[in-house]
């Protein structure tokens, strides 16, 4: 059994359609990114935004698929990969030798241009000093610059800036000319993903190097980023809180895109395949009893019931779910684990900011108090699923009433347990056709012999998520 999703697998094949297993129908959106290249070919900066978990990078590698199908050249650079290095001058520029062709020469031309900027210089005294001028007392500070630094070491810094500015400038000539040897009538596509999971100093540092040195003429960057995590990073650079993170990246970026949140239900369906969940409860031993009947559609039902209030992204949904199949692979056959449950203690644990968790667990949490807690965190925005979400709590409401009676850790009820007059809840709010179809529920659960001895839910389960650990 595997913990981890394995990415999904983009054909390479020439004729194949890169987006051919995409789950989330996302093809519909490098069409449109695909377009706003053919308008602004000369070249720009696009960020795609999303918060992590998203499915960004898949969706990228997709799309460069789609574009190489398509003539365009395209540059994959995982900054979080290359950030063990401080050369992010010479991690862009191997990436760019993937594709010099027939341009040897002239790539040779561009790695001489650039080798004056990977000196260290006097620049950084000069930067030194001139960072010190701040405020009304300029002329004192410049003083004290002097006088620190010498006007020989002064003068020396800035005479290697000039140098320096200048070999920026040859540098992007000589970039233009080789983008512009590649003989194509479409811009190169340089896409920089996980620029937010970087050290902050390299994160800052990539932004500024495309920006000063490497955006030219026929080059589009795309930056997969999540905003909000890079903006920490250039906070954390800057040593301030008070940085306006969006007005610093507007200096780089020139136009920002989200991808729209997608209908997770062929994600879901299709991480219950991969982690084996169909086949667990399509087990031949398990079709033998009803009860297993319909798990995997208890299971996306619950999923699904989920979205609304907390819009887990993807790779949360992958974690819990991962989580879920450990939980109920590992316990025994006969102490049967109800998905909608499991899922529920789950999300209890990890999204619930009231201890809840904890109270049931010590067994310190009343029946009203679980009942509550699945009308608070589950609310029913559907009406055709409040049937279905009225015998979820009538399991979990009779699974923790067990956990709480129980004597030993059977899967066997003993005789004189209390039964279902022991049940003392309202549904507050509700129509009484509600309450009786809850109280209608719990009594079929209590009188049903089978289930009574089969089921023994939160006492097997409760260590296995004890001992888990959900990452977002």
């Amino acid at each position: 059994m595997e913990l981890r999703n394995k990415q999904i697998e983009i054909p390479e094949e020439p004729k194949s359609n890169p987006f051919e297993n995409d789950l989330l129908h996302r093809e519909q959106y490098a069409q449109v990114l695909t377009s706003i290249l053919n308008n602004y070919s000369k070249g720009f900066v696009l960020a795609i935004d999303n918060e992590w978990g998203t499915g960004k990078t898949t969706f990228v590698k997709m799309w460069m698929g789609y574009l190489k199908r398509r003539s365009y050249e395209t540059i994959y650079f995982n900054a979080w990969e290359n950030d063990f290095q401080d050369g992010v001058i010479i991690a862009i520029l191997s990436e760019l030798e993937k594709i010099k062709g027939d341009s040897g020469k002239l790539f040779a031309n561009v790695l001489k241009k650039v080798l004056p900027l990977l000196k260290n210089t006097g620049v950084e005294l000069f930067k030194h000093a001139m960072g010190k001028i701040t405020g009304d007392k300029t002329v004192e500070v410049i003083a004290e610059g002097l006088g620190e630094y010498s006007i020989a070491s002064l003068q020396k810094g800035l005479d290697d800036f000039e140098d320096k500015k200048k070999s920026i400038k040859e540098f992007r000539e000589v970039l233009t000319e080789f983008v512009q040897s590649i003989d194509n009538d479409k811009p190169i596509v340089f896409v920089i993903d996980e620029l937010d999971r970087c050290r902050p100093n390299y994160a800052v540092e990539v932004l500024e190097k495309m920006k000063h040195l490497f955006s030219v003429e026929g080059v589009v960057f795309v930056l997969s980023i999540d905003k909000v995590q890079l903006g920490h990073a250039i906070r954390g650079v800057y040593g301030s809180e008070n940085i306006n993170s969006d007005e610093y990246l507007r200096r780089f970026i020139d136009l920002e895109y989200s991808l729209p949140k997608p209908d997770v239900k062929d994600y879901t369906l299709f991480l219950t395949k991969h982690f084996g969940l169909h086949e667990y409860y399509g087990n031949g031993e398990r079709q033998k009893h009803r009860e297993f009947e319909n798990d995997i559609d208890a299971l996306i039902f619950m999923l699904d019931l989920i979205q609304h209030p907390y819009s887990p992204t993807l790779r949360q949904l992958e974690k819990v779910l991962g989580l879920f199949s450990i939980v109920v692979k590992s316990i025994k056959f006969n102490q049967y684990a109800n998905p909608m449950c499991v899922i529920y203690i789950i999300l209890l644990k990890i999204i619930d900011k009231n201890e809840n968790y904890k109270k049931l667990v010590n067994r310190k949490l009343s029946l009203q108090e679980l009942l509550d807690t699945t009308l608070s965190m589950l609310p029913i925005q559907d009406e055709n699923k409040r049937s279905y979400f009225i015998w979820f709590q009538a399991e979990i409401v009779f699974f923790y009433w067990k956990y709480l009676h129980e004597i030993d850790k059977s899967s066997i009820l003993y005789e004189g347990e209390p039964n279902d007059e022991s049940f003392e809840i309202t549904v507050d709010g509700k129509a009484d056709s509600e309450y009786n179809s809850l109280k209608s529920s719990i009594g079929g659960l209590l009188s049903d012999h089978h289930l009574r001895r089969r089921i023994n839910l939160l006492s097997h389960i409760i260590p296995h998520i004890e001992l888990t650990k959900v990452v977002n």
